[in-house]
């Protein structure tokens, strides 16, 4: 059972890594801290640009880093590698967690709900610090689990537990180890053996992690000293979870966030509610109390806190994907669900979703226009990527035909497999399904968006030109895509710089100053930039030019290129 997963995760995870450039802020944004490594040895506090203070600890850097300096190259595809490689593990061990808990058919029901997560698959594909957190997260979660259902803890099983909550804090932050801590806690509460924790060897396990986790902290605070502190320490740990950092979200956000990231497995949560429900008397005697209480916790913690963003919860998909599994083993079995009528809702309405879905592309594609007539349904914003998905149909013509073929041929097995009570069939036909969806988005949407948006050819024809020729700044906004595809530090325009030189600005900026003496447009990107609105622009400022600097300008940093405070 163990290959096929081990497939997948390659299928989804691994494929193409390097093929899409970086385009977003998010990802060059990490990508410039490993640079800072990479290019500057900078391993205890890399700042971005040379400059700024990271906003998150360095484990998923460090991994980045090292890979890169392995392979002898850093890319796309070295920055990625961290992600995608803990994506995959933390599949294998949710299926090592399902299979030990309630068998082989738990185990891999609840693997592949997780490996085809919409969530759980973004975050493995992206070069972000999340995936390392829920990883180690993962692991200690388990781990700890583990331990409390042996017979006989082993005095290496507290540290051990230690240096996974050391590691995952130093991925994103002390909520490597509040979470599991607090977890672990309520469960032996609610088990009424509080007493258990002592043989975790309190003071062995405390000693490590602070080893493991505190001496970065230490470090990074000699070495950065109150621009550190600020930083990391306020904004990061306490100022944004109260809102200070953008992303300030209602209480209720998390609930359709986990039904979207879940799709479309979510369908079938209420069943799953039912099940444990009625088994609310003996889920401590089937293993269900740990993975619910897991969940409880994460979920509750987040949703009390100001800021929020999807993937936050990313923690706790491993525990909902093993309820899942267990509630699909336990349905094999029985060949009936707790509540049919929700199972068979669920099931019905994912095998709809992807005929109607097979068929409204296969129409487009055949030129009966179905895109257009929907556009009045849509919110402006979904109407842009409603045109990007018309153009893709000209471009990708056979790879859709494919994608249609498979989803509407797939939501009548599901039909079939419903009318049949095949359990197994059901599953492996929406995690199918599901993954030829991912797959779809990945290698055709995201590779067209990044197209659009990415700085990384021009970037290259701007390094080319301006080798050896002069200096380069930024002018009054910066891009962390084009610093890290210039391989070098990219400063701010000084007001003190002596021409000649050459600026990279928005085409907005270069139209406000064109048209002045000894200022002359080289190049302009074919890319838009991350918000897909404004090219960038290479200007030479020759010698003795009557140019306006960045103060003269009286222009601010606009929101999203480079404004730290979004970074959250």
């Amino acid at each position: 059972m163990a290959l096929p997963l081990v497939v997948a995760c390659y299928c989804l995870y691994f494929w193409d890594l390097q093929d899409i450039p970086f385009y977003d802020k998010g990802e060059a944004r990490e990508a410039v801290v490993v640079s800072e490594i990479y290019y500057h040895n900078e391993w205890i506090l890399p700042r971005r640009n040379g400059v700024q203070v990271p906003s998150k600890p360095p484990l998923f850097h460090w991994l980045a880093a090292a890979v890169s300096k392995a392979s002898g190259s850093l890319n796309e595809w070295t920055i990625r590698l961290p992600s995608a490689l803990f994506g995959a593990l933390g599949i294998l061990l949710t299926f090592a967690a399902g299979v030990w808990l309630w068998g082989v058919s738990a185990g891999f029901a609840a693997a592949v709900v997780l490996a085809t997560s919409f969530e759980w698959w973004r975050a493995a594909t992206v070069a972000r610090v999340d995936m390392t957190l829920a990883f180690f997260m993962v692991a200690a979660f388990l781990l700890f689990y583990y331990i409390y259902r042996k017979e006989h803890v082993k005095w290496a099983h507290g540290p051990i537990l230690a240096l996974l909550l050391g590691l995952a804090t130093l991925a994103k932050g002390p909520v490597g180890i509040v979470l599991p801590g607090f977890t672990a806690l309520v469960f032996v509460w609610l088990r009424r053996d509080l007493a258990f924790l002592n043989k975790l060897r309190p003071a062995a396990s405390a000693a490590v992690f602070l080893l493991v986790a505190l001496s970065w902290y230490g470090l990074a605070l000699w070495n950065g000293g109150a621009d550190f502190f600020q930083r990391q320490i306020i904004h990061e740990n306490l100022a944004a979870p109260l809102g200070g950092g953008g992303h300030r979200q209602p209480l209720y956000y998390f609930i359709p966030s986990l039904f979207a990231g879940m799709a479309p497995w979510s369908a079938f949560l209420p069943a799953v509610a039912v099940f444990l429900y009625r088994r609310r008397n003996r889920l401590a005697e089937e293993g269900l109390l740990y993975p619910v209480v897991w969940f409880t916790v994460v979920f509750v913690f987040f949703s009390i806190a100001w800021t929020k963003r999807s993937v936050y919860i990313l923690p706790l998909y491993p525990a909902v994907a093993l309820i899942l599994g267990a509630w699909w083993s336990d349905l094999s079995k029985k060949g009936k669900a707790d509540s049919e009528w929700l199972f068979r809702l669920a099931g019905y309405g994912i095998g709809s979703l992807f005929v109607i879905a097979g068929t409204v592309v296969l129409s487009e594609l055949l030129g009966w226009k179905v895109f257009v007539n929907l556009r009045g349904f849509l919110h402006p914003k979904d109407q842009a990527n409603l045109a990007l998905l018309t153009a893709l149909t000209h471009d990708y013509f056979w790879q859709l035909v494919a994608w249609s073929v498979v989803s509407l041929a797939g939501g009548l097995v599901i039909f079939r497999s419903l009318w049949r009570a095949h359990s197994e069939r059901l599953l492996a036909c929406v995690g199918l399904i599901t993954a030829a969806m991912l797959s779809l988005g990945n290698n055709i949407i995201r590779e067209e968006v990044a197209r659009v948006r990415t700085l990384k050819p021009f970037m290259n024809r701007v390094m080319q030109s301006v080798e050896k020729k002069g200096p380069i700044f930024f002018y009054r906004s910066q891009d962390y895509g084009a610093i890290f595809y210039a391989r070098r530090h990219v400063p701010f325009l000084d007001v003190k710089t002596v021409t000649p030189y050459f600026l990279l600005m928005w085409e907005r900026e270069w139209e406000q100053i064109k048209g002045r003496g000894g200022v002359e447009l080289l190049d302009r990107s074919e890319g838009k930039g991350p918000e897909g609105k404004d090219s960038i622009v290479l200007v030479r400022v020759r010698a003795g030019a009557d140019f306006p600097s960045p103060m003269e300008a009286n222009a601010a940093v606009p929101r999203g290129r480079g404004d730290p405070s979004d970074e959250f």
